[in-house]
């Protein structure tokens, strides 16, 4: 419990070099026009434009958490950056998606996990704690009464 409690805080917390945790050379990647990105919006090739980066999840549909459908109603679209921000994807998700990196969106900003978290990810961190400290109290208070009783 205690181990699993370690990680909970761990995994909240921001990397500490969140510009180096995308790809490694984004040079290198294939540029594609939003008109390409939203030509591949069918099950047979479907695509994401997420954080500037393009991503072909094909492969990647039966095995997806949230269902092969949530991707297929984000797949062509020009951005489906905030479609992503939305779900409050940890950083577990922002690096599985790294295998399906094909290359990146012409002219387009290319986030680092920091930015692709979102405000949404940073609310969701603060709300992990709060519940946490009223679980901890919760507990402490009724160690405190049994004591008492006892």
């Amino acid at each position: 419990l205690k181990l699993q409690f370690l990680y909970l805080i761990a995994s909240t917390l921001p990397h500490p070099l969140p510009h180096l945790t995308m790809s490694a050379d984004d040079s290198k990647l294939k540029e594609y026009t939003a008109d390409e990105v939203v030509a591949h919006n069918d099950a047979k090739d479907p695509w994401l434009a997420i954080g500037g980066r393009v991503y072909a999840v094909k492969d990647y549909m039966s095995t997806h958490p949230g269902g092969a459908e949530v991707l297929q109603r984000s797949a062509g679209k020009p951005d489906s950056t905030v479609d992503f921000q939305q779900i409050g994807h940890g950083k577990n998700a922002r690096e599985v998606m790294k295998k399906y990196c094909v290359g990146k969106v012409k002219e387009a900003h290319l986030m680092n996990d920091e930015e692709l978290a979102g405000k949404g990810g940073e609310g969701s961190k603060w709300l992990i704690f709060l519940i946490l400290g009223v679980v901890m109290a919760y507990f402490y208070m009724t160690k405190m009464k049994n004591k008492a009783v006892a």
